[in-house]
């Protein structure tokens, strides 16, 4: 094969993997529960074959970056915490099989995640690495197109995708190929600041400006006809932390203070009166809002009852917590409507906090969460460098702590694993591309 094809062919497999990360939905959760969301667990094969010829051409496997070494110590750690529970059960003679599923089997399936996280963060950096700068940011540029194309058919004709989806009746929004519209506004909104960096950091195109503008006009759009409260609310804070961040970081000057003026005014106010709107409106109904509180306090309180997390025995300690959260929640308000959390006690479909890092605490303890805070203080000291990684990785954050699923949420891994092996490159290929320095913005409102 001709190094042109096997070009093209990486490029082609680049893309599966950068939009496989936005598909989020599919029917094949039917069957694989909800890893099966993503085609990225159906790709599982492919990174094994991936693997074995990395293997066999290098004759050794080595763990680059920052995040390879945290996903594999999570997964690992997650395994062994489930293990040691098992046993501790069996020793007090409590039962190993709950909702129909035993302490070890949920404990692979718990850690079985993190593998895939592994695996599809090592398959992004090998594309990557192979393709180059300009060609891997092109791929990613395109995938934002192809988000925006998805987009715009479903506020034309929103029942076109309804097959691609195993929640197949919503009403909440543009959702993209998500089960729910606050998956879509990261999925989104993430891309979009990718596509701002490709745009200012490395394409050699002299019309930014009117590129600017079109890369702009569908997110308008789309932060619109959003219906996500939790996304509005973590572009409201991540603007309003970002803003402090820039401007305490510079002398004080006309220009400066009417950028901060400018910003409070049109990137703040929008997002907070959608979000405070449909936050009433929650409360009003009394839904999701309880949901979260509850389940998160749950996971909060295991896990300060048990610092090093319970595994997959949280089939035994997460339904009791919850229990306790919800009376006592009901003590403070009996207007809530727990209906919705006693559902969840019946199975363990939906069992589970509903923030990514309650998940994490709860199930890892203080040892995962200390392992994500080093990745994530890492990453912070390379992606300070920009802005637009800064206020992308702070908007992550915020929404890991809020309402986003961490083990699912594959953007969240493209993005981050983009600023791992891509972002701030000094080769001879990017210093070709742009006459300007590589950390520059938009007349520097986006560089240190």
């Amino acid at each position: 094969m001709s190094k042109a094809a096997k070009s093209a062919l990486v490029s082609f497999y680049f893309f599966v993997l950068l939009f496989g990360a936005t598909v989020q939905d599919l029917p094949s959760f039917f069957l694989f529960g909800e890893i099966g969301r993503s085609p990225i667990f159906l790709l599982l094969p492919v990174f094994l074959l991936v693997e074995f010829y990395l293997l066999f051409k290098n004759r050794t496997i080595r763990l680059k970056g920052k995040i390879e070494p945290c996903a594999l110590f999570i997964a690992v750690w997650l395994l062994f915490i489930s293990l040691a529970y098992m046993l501790y059960f069996l020793i007090i003679d409590r039962p190993v099989v709950l909702y129909n599923d035993t302490l070890l089997s949920k404990g692979i399936k718990i850690s079985v995640y993190w593998v895939v996280i592994l695996l599809f963060v090592r398959q992004l950096r090998f594309c990557a690495e192979y393709l180059g700068i300009v060609t891997a940011w092109n791929t990613v540029t395109l995938c934002y197109w192809a988000i925006v194309f998805f987009f715009l058919m479903e506020l034309v004709r929103p029942a076109l995708l309804v097959p691609l989806h195993a929640t197949q009746y919503y009403s909440g929004g543009i959702r993209l190929l998500t089960s729910e519209c606050s998956w879509a506004g990261s999925v989104y909104i993430l891309f979009y600041i990718l596509s701002l960096y490709y745009l200012y950091s490395i394409s050699a195109s002299k019309h930014k400006t009117i590129r600017f503008i079109l890369l702009s006009i569908p997110t308008g759009l789309f932060l619109f006809y959003s219906h996500s409260k939790g996304m509005l609310f973590a572009l409201a804070l991540t603007s309003l932390c970002f803003a402090l961040r820039y401007f305490a970081t510079r002398r004080i000057r006309v220009r400066n203070l009417v950028l901060m003026a400018l910003l409070l005014l049109f990137l703040i106010p929008y997002p907070v009166y959608r979000a405070t709107k449909s936050l009433k409106n929650d409360i009003a109904q009394y839904t999701s809002t309880s949901t979260r509180l509850t389940s998160n306090i749950a996971s909060i309180v295991i896990c300060l009852n048990h610092p090093l997390g319970v595994g997959s025995a949280y089939l035994w300690y997460f339904p009791e917590a919850l229990r306790e959260t919800a009376q006592t929640v009901l003590d403070i308000n009996p207007n809530f409507n727990m209906r919705e959390i006693y559902n969840t006690l019946k199975d363990d479909i939906g069992l589970s906090p509903k923030s990514g890092f309650c998940s994490v605490i709860m199930f890892g303890g203080f040892p995962v969460l200390i392992g994500l805070s080093i990745l994530w203080i890492r990453l912070y000291r390379k992606a300070r460098k920009s802005n637009l990684f800064v206020f992308g990785l702070l908007f992550g954050l915020i929404s890991v702590l809020t309402y986003l699923n961490l083990e699912i949420k594959y953007e969240l891994w493209v993005f981050i694993c983009l600023i791992d092996c891509l972002a701030f490159s000094s080769g001879a290929e990017h210093r070709t591309v742009t006459k300007h320095h590589v950390h520059r913005g938009v007349s520097d409102i986006y560089s240190n």
